[in-house]
């Protein structure tokens, strides 16, 4: 006797589809996985990348403090070998902002590039690494994008 009124066909035609629907299932819920996994590191990434950066604005304000108090004769070269580093640094977090799916962080993050553009970059850069257009490419492009969405808002 068929079980459900249904045949022996029947059953084996169930079957494959449901086997077939599994496996996609299974192939779906991987590539939700990747992408999580991927969007987790990119954000342990950025979230390093902001912490070192207030690690080197903490190390220019202790730089600062020493040239008020007449303890470095050096200053200068000390500045520059310390924005190189920072600046490096936000090349690369601009780089990254194109994977960032996150609406809230791009926002947090845009705020902050215009910050450190126009208050970190342009007074302490050399003037070489400001007019260079191959010098921080991604940064100032982004700079640039993001001040143009400003102005048509």
């Amino acid at each position: 006797m068929d079980l459900f009124c249904l045949t022996k066909d029947n059953w084996t035609t169930i079957a494959s589809v449901a086997a077939a629907a599994s496996a996609t299932m299974a192939a779906a819920a991987l590539l939700v996985n990747a992408r999580s996994v991927r969007q987790g590191r990119l954000t342990r990434e950025i979230s390093q990348m902001f912490y070192d950066l207030r690690a080197q604005e903490r190390d220019l304000l202790e730089l600062k403090a020493s040239a008020a108090a007449g303890e470095n004769a050096n200053i200068q070269a000390k500045v520059e070998a310390w924005s190189a580093t920072l600046f490096q640094t936000m090349e690369y977090l601009a780089f990254l902002h194109k994977e960032i799916q996150n609406k809230r962080l791009l926002q947090y993050f845009e705020d902050c590039v215009m910050t450190w553009y126009e208050q970190v970059f342009l007074p302490l850069a050399p003037e070489r690494d400001r007019t260079d257009p191959k010098q921080y490419r991604e940064f100032k492009a982004l700079y640039d994008q993001l001040k143009a969405e400003r102005l048509g808002e």
